[in-house]
């Protein structure tokens, strides 16, 4: 019988799929960061690694459009810095107008959550889920219905934009970096994630987020008393280049 973080789901195929857990796409660099597993040390891991045995034939197929998806909105983005660079070069104060990108956030929240499974899986063998107390090849129910669009995120459950208000946006095209996120009492509970310079939180756990303190890879904290996060996130303003990002959620 296959290994599959899916089979809650049911229908299961026998054979197994080596599954990208990271989709190709956004394969410019040739490895990511990972922290929060082994304490505060970062490792490295080559993109060469990034597929993990976790995930049925069946299952695998079923996520195929997420793949499609998170291209579309990495070619949203590269066309979002693209056009900064030209607009810097012409000058804010010559530009007569404000051009609106957009993603879907829908897709975004499945994918960072597809991502961090699958990472979980391939690297946190000696964890388990916070909420569940399960394995990693066991998320809890709701988790892979939302991944597989069978049920939506609920709050506080899914994707949150990791900014305070007036930080700055650099590009790091290629880069992804990801600091997993583990509760007092053991268990994961989210991560950090970082694509091409945005900075998001995916969280998996029932227990509000607003109650921890947790800090982005740019140094900002967030939690009681500090700067709060961003649940689905509806646009993002680039001041310096007058441009804003829509995040279409249904």
């Amino acid at each position: 019988m296959a290994k599959c973080w899916a089979s809650i789901l049911g229908g299961c195929s026998p054979t197994q799929s080596g599954e990208h857990y990271l989709s190709e796409c956004l394969w410019d660099s040739e490895e990511i960061t990972v922290k929060g597993l082994w304490g505060s040390e970062e490792k490295t891991i080559s993109v060469a690694s990034l597929t993990v045995n976790a995930l049925c034939r069946t299952h695998n197929s079923d996520l195929s459009e997420l793949d499609t998806g998170i291209r579309k909105i990495s070619d949203t983005i590269s066309e979002l810095h693209r056009l900064a660079d030209v607009r810097a070069r012409i000058g804010k104060g010559k530009l007569s107008n404000i051009p609106e990108l957009r993603v879907d956030g829908n897709i975004l929240e499945r994918c960072a959550t597809k991502f961090l499974v699958g990472l979980f899986c391939a690297v946190g063998k000696k964890s388990y889920w916070h909420e569940t107390k399960s394995s990693p090849l066991q998320p809890p129910e709701k988790i892979v219905k939302a991944i597989y669009g069978f049920e939506p995120f609920v709050e506080p459950v899914g994707l949150y934009l990791g900014y305070e208000v007036g930080d700055r946006h650099y590009h790091e095209r290629g880069m992804v970096r990801t600091e997993t996120l583990m509760h007092p009492d053991g268990g994961l509970v989210g991560a950090n994630l970082d694509l091409n310079g945005f900075r998001f939180l995916v969280w998996l756990n029932p227990e509000t987020v607003h109650a921890s303190f947790i800090e982005s890879s740019a140094g900002t904290l967030f939690g009681p008393g500090a700067a709060e996060l961003m649940y689905h996130p509806r646009k993002v303003i680039f001041k310096l280049a007058s441009q804003r990002l829509i995040f279409d959620w249904n």
